[in-house]
């Protein structure tokens, strides 16, 4: 927190001096402008707790911007300001009154414009900043709308891991449990009890060619209908069209665009007095709805439908639901929201669809307006924001106060702009222009969301074009063991099941198949579907109940995310099984080419990551021990694991992949001269261990293949924030909600670095083994040389329990310390090499962070820790003085 002057402020005025008067004159007259002004803040800070308790639920329900509550604020904010400027008072003592009078400020409105204010008001707005944002969470208010969330301080503005408590936020764009933003991808609202309760007066007005409208009728249901207006225009009568309505005959310009037009400047101001307009709608029509005349893939709405929801706050609805459009093999959904810049460029040079058999005069198409964006400025059409909802095929409804917020005057010159001519190229500009003319324009976090939530915007100059779009992803977490990454986010992905849903996500997550609780298949056997028969039989006997497929677990996945694609819903799967080689191939041909995939891969370094694989490894081998056969005397020890995974590592030419030392002739008579490759000296030093799980081989097999190389991602186990945190908030594409809910979790375990603990811990430098793994590698290596017998046992396992106890016993007895033991670690050179390809991987895979100082500087410093050692057991067993350990044999 910054509470000084930074050095970039102005100077002191050169009128103020602590050092002219004598010391006891000074300190007076420091102090008692001081005081008196603490004496005035205090009062103001009361008098504030008797004004809010008195107004604070006015100010609540009144959103006037000079309401009692704000021009209270204003008066107490211009009041610090000219303590400021007259007593020069100190930023922090200031910073610290105003922070008590913000966390005093008794509701959601009053604090945003004292925030607003005072950032206007200060000569470093940060410093105030600063504070208010490290307001403890349990002061702030907790309602459904604003959660008990503390801000979490990030890099910048657009840190996902910063959020305001008390500012409105999206919970999802395409649900009903949302008021804020339900249905906004697609323009769409849903039913309100309060707007079903009202007394609506509803208006229709009809653009007339030749269709019959018998269908109108029953279009209109039992809606309390007003009076329907019918605009012809080709000279064929209205056949069909309800006794009561009323007619008007216009030329044959403009088409229903002008009709609408010229219905609002002509007709509509007559029919809606004043006082009825809050309750009034106006519904537009063309004279044919039917299937064949939709201008974009979707379906008409109802009648209900468009009168409820441009009753509503957006005060605009539009007649056709958009669908998902096809581009090749992937599916992309198309928003009803248009990038504005994108779509100013829109023009439509030419227009051959006419099914209808309207009358077309040739020539007349062109505007003199060469796109939408002049057309735009010509009639002095305002845009709000980056974007703005479109409505395609010319039937929408519009409250009659959005339709009244433009002039009369824009209407008119509206009306004359599109008498040019019959089909003409201001017709398309209007089409897609009704929305952001009729709607209520978005509130800037409305507007983040939906540009968060899109991918892109479709270029298209004659159709839709500048529309957000987004395609259906799927999130394969790859479980690279031992980045911890697999075991948080397995609990955490079922614990935020309902905020995922909100935000958009299905999920099916390994080792979480509960019917009861959700609604996933089971996919615990999903590795076992995409292996060979060859990968499988690679597997150890203890392992190949993984390498089964049931029968049901394609199909029953399949059709999952076919429904979950069917709900316009992203999916994440998660399954440690799809790191192992060989699985990227099947699982490309198993996913549906509708979907994007997103390959997400932890990184761990490469020192960390091998000490604890080979703690896992350690774990499971003793426990499948059962004949001395199973015993894997080469890597049992920490070392020896280490070199046997990095042999072409360490030695280079010396060794082969067999581990033999060998050394070809390099001439032999009578035979072909013959360079055989050689990945030591060919390949990158990355490319030398032999632990294929890595996150840089998998990392690899994955981008290599063409359904997963354009979306793999690294996640840094090393960065800020937990597991969760990073892979709700910076990996998956706006889950808002879910982010949240991880966040204010971190926020409760403060200091925690990482959600996982580390698992294993240098406590002891000059020892630096883990005392179980000594004991454990004294009774394997004496059994090898056999100091220990097995007695013929048809099972060891028992054995290996008893001797591991007895040397523990015979240590304790002989009161002997296990640091007293000669140890064994990497040579030097050894050492150089692992260090090595563990900057050579994080540069790698995560060259920016890296180059940062969190990066090669600090994995220097954190390897200048570790000592890589173990027992030396060879010493043990040939020394005497340590043959007590054995003496007790079974």
């Amino acid at each position: 927190m910054r509470l000084t002057t930074s050095p970039g402020k102005p100077p002191r005025p050169s009128g103020t001096s602590y050092l002219s008067p004598p010391l006891l004159t000074g300190t007076l007259a420091t102090l008692l402008p001081v005081l008196f002004i603490v004496l005035l803040i205090n009062t103001l800070y009361l008098f504030h707790l008797h004004h809010t308790q008195h107004y604070q639920e006015g100010d609540a329900s009144d959103s006037r911007p000079h309401s009692v509550g704000s021009s209270a604020l204003q008066h107490k904010v211009n009041l610090a300001n000219f303590l400021i400027k007259k007593y020069d008072l100190s930023m922090k003592s200031l910073a610290a009154r105003l922070n008590e009078l913000f966390l005093a400020s008794g509701n959601t409105k009053n604090r945003g414009e004292l925030r607003l204010i005072l950032q206007g008001t200060l000569l470093d707005a940060s410093d105030l900043e600063d504070i208010i944002s490290e307001v403890s969470h349990e002061n702030l208010p907790t309602t459904e709308q604003q959660p008990n969330q503390a801000i979490a301080r990030g890099s910048d503005d657009n840190d996902p891991f910063v959020f305001d408590p008390n500012s409105p936020h999206c919970k999802c764009l395409d649900c009903i449990e949302d008021p804020l933003c339900g249905g906004l991808w697609k323009g769409i609202g849903f039913y309100n009890e309060q707007i079903k309760s009202r007394s609506l007066k509803i208006h229709i007005v009809v653009s007339h060619c030749k269709s019959p409208l018998h269908w109108l009728n029953d279009f209109i249901d039992d809606l309390p209908i007003q009076i329907i207006h019918i605009i012809t225009k080709c000279g064929n009568p209205p056949v069909g069209a309800p006794e009561s309505a009323t007619t008007v005959t216009l030329p044959n310009v403009g088409r229903c665009d002008h009709s609408y037009a010229y219905y609002i400047s002509n007709i509509l101001p007559g029919l809606v007095p004043v006082n009825e307009q809050d309750d009034s709608i106006v519904v537009f029509l063309k004279d044919d709805i039917s299937y064949q005349n939709m201008h974009q893939l979707g379906e008409w709405s109802e009648m209900k439908y468009l009168t409820h929801v441009a009753a509503s706050n957006q005060g605009f609805a539009c007649g056709i639901n958009s669908v998902d459009v096809l581009f090749g093999a992937t599916s992309f959904s198309l928003s009803a929201f248009h990038h504005i810049k994108t779509l100013e460029n829109f023009a439509m040079e030419t227009y051959e669809r006419n099914q209808k058999g309207y009358v077309v005069v040739s020539g007349e198409f062109k505007s003199p307006y060469e796109t939408l964006g002049y057309w735009w400025d010509a009639l002095g059409v305002v845009r709000h924001g980056q974007i703005c909802q479109v409505c395609y095929g010319g039937v929408f409804a519009a409250s009659v106060p959005n339709i009244r917020k433009l002039s009369d005057q824009f209407w008119k010159s509206l009306e004359i702009n599109l008498s040019r001519g019959n089909s003409i190229q201001e017709g398309h500009y209007a089409e897609r222009s009704w929305a952001l003319l009729l709607s209520t324009p978005l509130q800037p976090f409305q507007e983040s969301a939906l540009l968060r939530y899109s991918d892109g915007v479709y270029i298209n100059l004659s159709s839709m074009h500048g529309a957000l779009l987004r395609a259906r992803k799927v999130f394969l977490h790859i479980g690279v063991t031992a980045t911890q990454s697999t075991e948080a986010l397995m609990e955490s992905l079922t614990r935020y099941s309902s905020e995922l849903d909100n935000d958009g996500y299905r999920l099916a997550v390994h080792g979480k198949y509960n019917p009861s609780l959700y609604d996933f298949p089971n996919i615990d056997r999903l590795g076992g579907c995409m292996w060979s028969d060859v990968i499988k039989s690679s597997f150890p006997g203890n392992m190949m109940e993984a390498t089964m497929c049931p029968k049901e677990t394609l199909p029953n996945l399949s059709n999952y995310m076919k429904k979950a694609a069917k709900d316009d819903h992203n999916m994440i799967i998660l399954n440690p099984w799809l790191a192992r080689p060989g699985t990227a191939d099947s699982l490309g041909l198993f996913l549906d080419p509708v979907w994007e995939v997103h390959t997400i891969i932890y990184y761990r370094r490469y020192y960390e990551w091998i000490t604890c694989v080979f703690e896992h490894w350690r774990v499971e081998t003793l426990g499948q021990i059962t004949t001395p056969n199973t015993i894997p005397y080469s890597s049992f020890r920490y070392i020896d694991f280490i070199r046997e995974y990095c042999k072409r590592l360490f030695y280079g030419h010396a060794v082969h992949e067999d581990g033999y030392p060998v050394r070809r002739f390099d001439e032999m008579p009578n035979r072909i001269t013959s360079y055989d490759y050689d990945p030591t000296s060919n390949s990158h030093v990355e490319d030398l261990t032999d632990l294929n799980e890595y996150t840089y081989f998998v990392a690899n097999e994955y981008s290599g293949k063409s359904r997963f190389h354009r979306h793999v991602t690294i996640v840094n186990y090393h960065q800020n924030h937990t597991i969760e945190s990073n892979f709700f908030c910076r990996v998956l594409h706006d889950a808002n909600n879910a982010c949240r809910a991880a966040v204010s979790e971190e926020l409760t375990l403060q200091g925690r670095k990482n959600s996982a603990t580390e698992e294993f811990i240098q406590v002891n430098r000059e020892f630096p083994i883990d005392a179980s793994h000594v004991v454990e590698d004294l009774a394997i290596a004496a059994y090898k040389t056999g100091r220990l017998n097995n007695d013929k046992s048809s099972n060891i396992q028992p054995l290996i329990s008893r001797w591991i106890q007895m040397v523990q016993m015979n240590l304790k007895q002989n009161g002997s310390s296990l640091t007293n033991l000669p140890i064994e670690c990497l040579y030097e050179f050894e050492v150089d090499r692992l260090l090595e390809v563990s900057l050579a991987y994080e540069k790698r895979l995560l060259p920016e962070f890296y180059e940062s100082s969190n990066g090669k500087a600090a994995l220097i410093h954190e390897f200048g820790k570790w000592r890589f050692c173990s027992v030396d057991t060879a010493k043990v067993l040939g020394d005497s003085k340590w043959d007590f350990l054995f003496k007790a044999q079974i």
